[in-house]
This record gives C-alpha cells, sequence and structure tokens, in this order.
C-alpha cells in the first residue's frame, strides 16, 4: 500500500473509527471474557421475562468464569509447542558470528523467554482472545523487543493478511507536572517511514517532530496476532470463533446452576414453635407485652433468623409430632443433576466443533486416547502449527534485520515447526512399528516408527531420547532378531557385534554415549565384542 502522506494521515486521526476495528474491539471483550474470565458479571445479561433484579445481581455474583472450559478445548494445541522435527535455517550467509549472534538473541527476546517460548506463553493467549490486536516491535537506540498491543488500544490500521502497512493507536492524555491536563489528545502513528506523535486540538493537528523517528526496519514493525480473515474478509478472527455461541451458553448455565449450587442447595432448617415460658403462648404478661418472647407467644431461646417456623397441630386428631419436632427440608436434585449433564453436553460439542473429534470417553479407555480419531485433531494441529510458525517467522526477521541488518537475508531465513504430534498412546504406537516390521516393511518406514516410539516413550526425557536414537545407529540390522541375522548369513563381524551389542551397551556410562561420536561408539562395540569372543573361546 502507498504510504500516508502527513495530510492523509491527519485525515485519517481526523476521521471516526472504522466499522471493522469497533466490531473487532467488541469481539475482544467477548473473548476475553470467555477465555481470560476478564469481567464476567459485566459481560453476562438479564435474562427478561424470568429474572428480577435482585436474582440478576445474585448469579452475577456467583456466575464465576469459563477459563477451565478453554483450558481443555486448547489441550491438544500444547502438542503443537512439543511436537518432534522441524528445521530452522537463518539468513545468516557463512557467518558463524551472526549466526551465533542471532540464536542467542532468540533464546531471549522478552520476559527471559525464547522466541517460541514467547509465542506459547503470552503471544498465543492474544492469538486466541485478541486476534486483531499486533505484536508490535518497540526499539531503543539499540534494542528492539516484541510488545503486545491490543486491539482496544487501536483506532485504525492497514494490514495484508498479518502484515501491517500503518497503524494508528487510540490518543493518549498528558498532563503538566502539576497534574494539570495538557490540552488536546496525542496520536501515535507508524508507517514504513517513521514512528510519528502528532497533537490535537480540535481541528488542528500538529507534528511534533522532536518526537518522531525514522523507522528502522523501513516497513511497520507489526504483526497482526491471527491469520485467520473472517468471511467479510475486513478483519482477523480467532480460532476460537466457531465455538463462542456455545461458549456463550456454556457461561449462561453455569452462573443458573451455580445460584442453585450456592444457595438453593442450603438445607433449610424447620421446626414447630415451642410456647414462651414466661407467657405460656399468650404474648402477655399482665395484660403488657411479653418481654421473653416480644409477644409472639414462643420460645426464642434458639436462633431461629435462618429456620421455617410451623406452627403446632392442634387438631386432636392430629398425628403426634414427638420426637419428630424438628429438622432439615429436602432441595429437588434432580435439576442440578439435569444441568450438570447439559454442561458436561455443550462441552462435548464444542469440543468435536473444534477437533473434528469427541472427548467424551468410556471408563476403560486412558487419558492419552481421549480423541476417538486422531487424524481430524492432527489436520486441525496443523493449522495451529502454521499460525505459530509464520509468527515466529516474521518475529525473527524483524529481529534479525534490527541487529544484523545488511547481513541478514529474510529470504535464507526458513523457519519449520515439527508436526509430530505424539497423540497416540505409547502402546498403539509401538503396535504400529510391530506391525509394520511384521509385514516387511522397508528400512527407511522402519526406522521412521521406531524413532515415533522412542519419541513417545521419552518425549519428557530428552536426554534419554538422544542415546535411544543414537544406539539405533549403532546397533547392527536394528530391526532383525539374532536369530533372522543367523539366517541372513551375514558377515561374522556383524554377526557377533549383533549377538554382544545388548551386553556392550548396559556397560556404557550415559555421558559417554551422549558425548561421544557414532564411529568412535562403533569402534568400541568392536572392540568390546573381539575380546568378548576370545574369552568365550578360551572358556570353551
Amino acid at each position: 500500500m502507498k504510504k500516508p502522506l502527513l495530510d492523509e494521515i491527519k485525515d485519517i486521526i481526523k476521521a471516526n473509527e472504522p466499522e471493522f476495528i469497533t466490531i473487532a474491539k467488541k469481539e475482544s471483550v467477548r473473548l476475553n471474557v470467555l477465555i481470560n474470565g476478564e469481567k464476567v458479571p459485566e459481560y453476562l445479561d438479564k435474562i427478561e421475562g424470568y429474572e428480577n433484579s435482585e436474582q440478576f445481581t445474585l448469579r452475577k455474583k456467583f456466575a464465576g468464569n469459563v477459563k477451565h472450559v478453554f483450558e481443555n478445548l486448547l489441550r491438544a494445541v500444547d502438542k503443537v509447542f512439543t511436537a518432534k522435527g522441524g528445521s530452522r535455517i537463518y539468513g545468516t550467509g557463512n557467518s558463524n558470528t551472526a549466526n551465533e549472534k542471532l540464536r542467542k538473541l532468540l533464546s531471549n527476546v522478552k520476559n527471559g523467554f525464547s522466541i517460541k517460548g514467547w509465542i506459547e506463553n503470552i503471544q498465543a493467549n492474544k492469538y486466541y482472545a485478541d486476534p486483531s490486536g499486533m505484536v508490535f516491535f518497540e526499539w531503543t537506540g539499540e534494542d528492539t523487543f516484541p510488545t503486545i498491543k491490543p486491539i482496544l488500544t487501536i483506532k485504525n490500521y492497514h494490514a495484508s493478511g498479518r502484515e501491517v502497512d500503518w497503524v494508528l493507536f487510540e490518543p493518549v492524555i498528558r498532563k503538566h507536572k502539576d497534574g494539570s491536563q495538557v490540552t488536546g489528545e496525542f496520536y501515535r502513528f507508524v508507517d514504513s517511514e517513521k514512528d510519528y506523535m502528532f497533537h490535537r486540538d480540535g481541528d488542528i493537528i500538529t507534528l511534533l517532530e522532536k518526537e518522531t523517528f525514522a523507522n528502522p526496519w523501513g516497513r511497520c514493525p507489526a504483526i497482526v496476532n491471527s491469520d485467520i480473515i473472517n468471511y467479510k474478509l475486513t478483519h482477523a478472527e480467532s480460532p476460537l470463533d466457531k465455538v463462542v455461541e456455545l461458549a456463550d451458553k456454556y457461561l449462561r448455565g453455569q452462573s443458573t446452576r451455580n445460584i442453585y449450587e450456592q444457595v438453593l442447595m442450603w438445607p433449610v432448617a424447620w421446626m414447630y414453635a415451642q410456647k414462651c415460658g414466661s407467657c405460656k403462648g399468650t404474648g402477655e404478661n399482665a395484660d403488657k407485652t411479653c418481654g421473653s418472647c416480644n409477644g409472639t407467644g414462643q420460645s426464642l431461646k434458639r436462633d431461629v433468623s435462618n429456620m421455617l417456623i410451623l406452627n403446632t397441630p392442634k387438631d386432636s386428631d392430629a398425628p403426634t409430632i414427638s420426637p419428630d419436632v424438628a429438622g432439615f427440608g429436602q432441595v429437588q436434585l434432580e435439576p442440578f443433576t439435569e444441568s450438570r449433564e447439559e454442561l458436561k453436553w455443550v462441552d462435548n460439542i464444542m469440543s468435536f466443533t473444534m477437533w473434528g473429534s469427541s472427548k467424551d470417553i468410556s471408563d476403560n479407555e486412558t487419558a492419552t486416547a481421549a480423541f476417538l480419531d486422531v487424524q481430524p485433531v492432527q489436520d486441525r494441529q496443523g493449522k495451529f502449527t502454521n499460525a505459530f510458525e509464520d509468527m515466529e517467522k516474521k518475529m525473527t526477521d524483524f529481529i534479525g534485520q534490527f541487529y544484523l541488518t545488511t547481513s541478514y537475508d529474510a529470504n535464507a531465513t526458513s523457519i519449520n515447526w515439527g508436526r509430530r504430534y505424539m497423540m497416540e498412546p505409547i502402546d498403539k504406537v509401538l503396535e504400529n512399528y510391530v506391525e509394520a516390521k511384521d509385514k516387511g516393511a522397508p528400512k527407511v518406514s522402519l526406522d521412521h516408527l521406531l524413532i515415533q516410539y522412542y519419541q513417545s516413550a521419552f518425549m519428557n526425557d530428552a536426554q534419554t531420547l538422544s542415546i535411544m536414537l543414537k544406539g539405533m545407529r549403532i546397533e547392527p540390522f536394528v530391526h532383525k532378531t539374532d536369530e533372522e541375522i543367523l539366517a541372513l548369513r551375514v558377515a561374522e563381524k556383524d554377526y557377533i557385534n549383533k549377538i554382544y551389542f545388548n551386553e556392550w551397551w548396559v556397560t556404557l556410562d550415559q555421558m559417554d554415549v551422549l558425548t561421544k561420536d557414532v564411529p568412535t561408539l562403533i569402534l568400541e562395540l568392536n572392540n568390546f565384542t573381539t575380546t568378548k569372543q576370545l574369552s568365550d573361546e578360551q572358556e570353551s
């Protein structure tokens, strides 16, 4: 897009907020209520025709939030950040110094997070809850760092996909040193050339040249949080957009259920009224109101403020009430139970809408088998991977171009996240390998399946995973049994190494395996098996 001239920038400042920004702000407020639990009471609407003002106030008080629903719904996205595989190639040419410098910068971009960690722990939430907001790179003379600019702080912007051409932030008010307000408002506008500051007083807009700086990138340093464009092609939307209505239903249902649980499920105490000992139930003493019972004729020795007092039956045919002179009223549990099932149903529909697979599992299934069909889940995970992968690439380019300037080539930088999400249970992964092995699958395929098994088995133990993968490269004919090797009539040395491999492997120190290269370890295996073979022959 053509860079706005100063007069065009001033026109943008004077113009009303565009409709797409207004819609994006309303959606962000709604998403933050549901996903982050912000301002839930203010968000709830009164149920007209069924709820009076007092009931509505009480429901808002006990409404709670539905953050836990989205925490569970997004559980499969955790696998996106732990997926195996992928690669990162940086456009630093043959300069090891530049490459090392960039890697170090990317290991701590902000808040102590690496670039991937920052995306996972900070930006991902904005992808869900503030899709039209931005990741914006602030800079000083020597440093740059990513920040989050919520859509609520933005008055207008123009973007091509996630790449922002220019952005106008909401105006701010300034104060003098004495606390009095500076006349007018201050607008920040950033485009490909400069970071501008304008002062507006009525219709007069003035560029503050001392607060206007050249843009070191030559493009607006902003990235839209979401890569998803709404169906009207006007603004970005959340990947959770399709379940927002269901989440609203869950929140309403939970708020009414909580009222029943917190208020109506309190047991109702009751008792038959006892006659006052002073006035014998008349309420009077010497023609005056009885001071002991305040004229009620009932004993006030117990606290009856939260108790239902029943009149004692006077009919001579009434049954004898003793010993049942007090008790608790039974609250109906059916509405509470039904509401719980309704919430469970909504939660399951949200899961199916989001992932194309139900998470409602039977008691005999394991937690890792919660999704009935892994394939549609992995298809959707791929979309999340695309979004976060793209965000990392764009952030890497801003950091690389800022610090390395002309020695950084964005076109030569390639960011590829792993897509081995390891959704299957570990026993299923092993079953896939054994089945493929029995059917005579090619060695390359068996290598792939065995690596998947090790990745699943040691997904939280990187050191052991590295050891097991190195062992695959050392063990002769790793997919064959000793008997199968003998039948193949392989070279005697290979056969001997296969026979004694496990015996040698258990003698190794873990750090030796990690630090020594494969040729060195193979040489040690050869030496071990040679010595072992000679020893066995002498004993025989």
